[in-house]
Parts: structure tokens; sequence; C-alpha cells
């Protein structure tokens, strides 16, 4: 009798064991607005790789551990939901349209194009702020657009750099000024020498024009391309925003590779100099001891840490 109890609980228990670790079968539609499904949509359980794609139909099966479990469903030109699965197997989505994705546009010459009519070489950087902090626009081009070199010419401050689009490639590939793209902020041209007058925060997004189709409307001017930067403004139905941003940074003097003579080592050096060429010793003992009591090191006024 109580071996047959015994069997009985552990029969029990391995019930409930496995019963535990099946998972939950969910199952669902993707659509969108129109109620038409989204084919290929993506849907996956956040925080794992476990995840399927919807059929034509917008059709999806996936499996999840347990009720815990939230799914991503994403889909290229409709913003994602995430959905917690809790006791439901049948979890039917309506993803609407990303409209900040579908109508971004690129600025070309003296107009503007959706970006998915463009056939031309055009780079676009809208993420300012994840660029190299710098006082020059040409600067934070820096390995942020393909096909253009941007070249610092020295730390000095307000240093604009050498651009090339296309290398080789430009027509006045000759070095200097001749070389260099056109500049157009926000409508009006602008000399490279004059583009530390513009605030890196306040600009909103960068165009890079590559090629003749894009940059033709300029015409000879843009031969070497063209960057369109337009700045940051009011936007109609919006809140205002305001943010502030800054930075601090220390420069200091690469140390020498010597050490300079304090006064009286320098009235030394002259005595002895003095003496092997057979002349009289160039101070007196009362303008020697006058000028080491002068002793100063200038060096250390001069070059402190920058801030």
């Amino acid at each position: 009798m109580i071996r047959k109890l015994l069997f009985t609980c552990v029969f029990a228990l391995l019930s409930f064991g496995m019963a535990w670790a099946q998972k939950i079968q969910v199952t669902g539609r993707v659509t969108d607005s129109t109620g038409e499904g989204v084919p290929g949509a993506t849907i996956q359980v956040r925080g794992t790789t476990n995840g399927v794609s919807a059929d034509f139909d917008g059709n999806y099966s996936i499996k999840v551990a347990d009720k815990n479990a939230i799914l991503i469903i994403s889909s290229i030109g409709y913003a994602s939901q995430e959905v917690a699965v809790g006791n439901k197997t049948v979890i039917n989505i309506t993803l609407s349209e990303d409209t900040q994705q579908l109508n971004e546009v690129v600025v070309v010459g003296y107009s503007e194009r959706k970006k998915q009519v463009i056939t031309s070489a055009v780079a676009t950087i809208t993420d300012v702020k994840g660029l190299t902090p710098s006082t020059s626009i040409d600067n934070m081009l820096q390995g942020k657009a393909t096909g253009v070199d941007a070249t610092a010419l020295n730390g000095k401050p307000g240093q604009t750099a050498t651009v090339k689009i296309r290398g080789a490639v430009s027509l006045n590939v000759t070095g200097g000024d001749k070389s260099q793209p056109l500049y157009v902020i926000d409508g009006v041209f602008l000399s490279e020498e004059d583009l530390n007058a513009i605030n890196p925060n306040d600009i909103e997004s960068m165009v890079v024009l590559k090629d003749a189709a894009s940059a033709a409307i300029y015409g000879s001017r843009g031969a070497n391309g063209v960057i369109v930067v337009t700045t940051k403004g009011g936007k109609k139905n919006t809140d205002a925003s305001i943010s502030f941003s800054t930075r601090l940074g220390f420069a200091k003097k690469v140390k020498d590779d010597f050490d300079m003579m304090n006064a009286a080592q320098l009235i030394q050096y002259e005595e002895e100099l003095a003496a092997i060429r057979g002349n009289e010793a160039p101070y007196t003992p009362e303008e020697r001891k006058a000028m080491i009591a002068m002793d100063h090191d200038w060096k250390d006024d001069i070059l402190k840490t920058a801030q």
C-alpha cells in the first residue's frame, strides 16, 4: 500500500514538472491600420533571441517560455509595439505607420525630396549630438560619411579641416582651397574660413551631396561636392524645447627632453666661455650676486595647464 502511494506521488510530481516546462504557443496576426496583413513583420521575445517572422498574410506562431514573456512586434515603416503574453494564446496586433521614418527628407539644392526617391549619392547626418566635439563643422565630419575625407590640419583653435569628397576623383584636387566643397548654410553660400561662425549645437542635420546628379543645381561651384547644413528652428504645433550642454577640457605642453639653466648656471657657463676665449670675466662679483638674486623660472608662469 505504501509503495503504491509513493508511486502515485512520484507520477504526480513528474506530470506537474512536464506541464511546467512546456512552452506556451502564441499565435496571431499582424495588420496595419487598414486591416491588411503586414508580411515579414518581426515578432521577438524581449531579452532573448527567440523570434519569428509573419507570413505573407501577417500570420505568425511563436513559443514562449512562460506567461511573463513580452513580445516585441516591429516592421519597417511601422512603429514597434510591446505586448505582454499573460494568459493569452492568441494575440492580434495592429501596427501604426511611423510617419517620421516614412517622411524623412533630404535637402537637395534649394528644395527637399523624400529620401525614398533619391537615387544619387547622398549622405545624411542627423545625429549631430553624437559627432566629435569641435568648433568647426568640417572637423565634425571625420569618419561620419562615406566618400568624405576630412583631415584636421593642426590643433590650432578654430582651425578648419581639409575636406575632399570623392577623393582623387574631384576635379580640382590640387590642394588648398580649390579642392574644398561648397558649403550651403540654410540656403546661403559660406566660405570654409567662416565655418567657425556657426555654432555646432545649432545644427539639426548635414547632407553631403557627392555626385553630379545631386550637386548639378549649384553649377561649377559644386564640382567638388556640396555640404548642405540645416540649422535648428521652431516647429509648428510642437512644444518649446530647451537644451543645455557644456564641456570642459584641459591642455598641457608636452614635457621637454632637456632642462633649462637657472641664473647661476647661465652665469657660470658665460664665465667659463669667457675664460676659454681669454676674455675678462663678464660680471663683477656684485653683478653676479644681484643677477642670481633675480633668478626666476618664467616658463612656469607662461606654460601653465590651460583650461
